[in-house]
């Protein structure tokens, strides 16, 4: 049980548990079936240990992986005390009629002899070799490791999703394109003087020359 996982050890439990009621009951039952019979309770206690205790080391050695022919009785182990079951419960019940005996009787019986072979099967199931185990406990750690890994991730993505809903806004300012200043027109005065700058008259000249119709120079 050294490499056995959570599970594996979870469910030997369970059913270990589980089926001491009606093992409890069948031991019980045979042992006071034998005593009837033989009115001697040395006797019954070995009827019981040659039986009941003999399938039992049966499915120990099983599980121990002991060889020994003992081992094919681990199947018989939940059906040895089917019989003295059967009839202690009737003797328990009879008092309330012999129908009503018979049936509760074969379906206790019933029930637990199969919650029995259930819960000895399982448990037998249970002891794979150790190099088994090993290789399930080393599959489960590394599933476990996995999962461990992908809920960070999760976590790790949902933060990132907080805190670009939770950031403020970001405001992009655009750069402002200067424009070229636009070209402001010449005064009408200084359109004049250019003019008689450039036939190498007065300005007053340039006037009269302007005021009679000439065009003035355009820049």
């Amino acid at each position: 049980m050294k490499h056995w996982t959570r599970k594996r050890l979870a469910s030997f439990w369970v059913h270990a548990i589980i089926v001491i009621v009606p093992f409890l009951f069948s031991t019980v039952s045979a042992w006071l079936f034998w005593f009837s019979l033989f009115q001697d309770g040395v006797i019954a206690s070995a009827m019981i240990v040659v039986i009941d205790a003999l399938a039992l080391i049966g499915l120990i050695m099983y599980i121990a992986r002991i060889a020994s022919p003992f081992q094919v009785l681990r199947h018989a182990l939940p059906f040895v005390s089917i019989v003295p079951l059967g009839i202690e419960l009737y003797n328990v019940l009879a008092p309330n009629g012999m129908a009503l005996a018979v049936t509760i009787s074969l379906l206790s019986t019933a029930i637990m002899v199969t919650v029995a072979a259930l819960c000895f099967r399982t448990i037998e199931q249970l002891f794979i070799p150790p190099l088994d185990a090993a290789r399930e406990k080393a599959i489960a750690d590394v599933q476990a490791l996995t999962l461990t890994m992908e809920q960070m991730r999760v976590v790790s993505e949902a933060v990132a999703v907080f805190r670009e809903s939770a950031s403020p806004p970001q405001l992009i300012v655009a750069e402002t394109i200067e424009s070229e200043p636009a070209i402001t027109p010449l005064s009408k005065t200084e359109q004049v003087r250019r003019l008689a700058a450039a036939r190498g008259i007065s300005v007053s000249t340039a006037w009269r020359r302007v005021q009679s119709g000439e065009e003035i120079l355009k820049d």
